[in-house]
């Protein structure tokens, strides 16, 4: 896959679940982003449980945090976030899923 003549590199994402204070967290398959806190974009890396977050939470949807972090990797990475048939959705609601399972970033 190319972006501005960047090759990305695609990374499954193996987990996608919205923690117990409302926020929304991608953890990936294999790739790690502990310098994610750098990109000045309220996207951060948890390297414990080895996830990616957004801080401080907004009135922004679900679904509006997970387009803006997988954009977020893209841009600071290279890295094209992708759901897989074996992401996992935890505390996620239907209508969510459903946008995630059929966007295009």
């Amino acid at each position: 896959m190319q972006a501005y003549g960047v090759v990305l590199k695609e990374e499954a994402i193996e987990r996608i679940f919205i923690s117990e204070n409302g926020i929304i967290c991608i953890k990936p398959q294999k790739l790690s982003f502990g310098m994610m806190y750098r990109s000045a974009t309220g996207v951060h890396w948890n390297d414990d449980e080895k996830y990616l977050f957004h801080h401080p939470p907004q009135k922004w949807s679900p679904f509006q945090w997970y387009e803006h972090i997988v954009k977020a990797v893209k841009s600071e990475y290279g890295v094209q976030l992708k759901t897989v048939p074996d992401t996992i959705y935890e505390n996620i609601d239907d209508c969510t899923v459903l946008a995630i399972k059929n966007q295009i970033i």
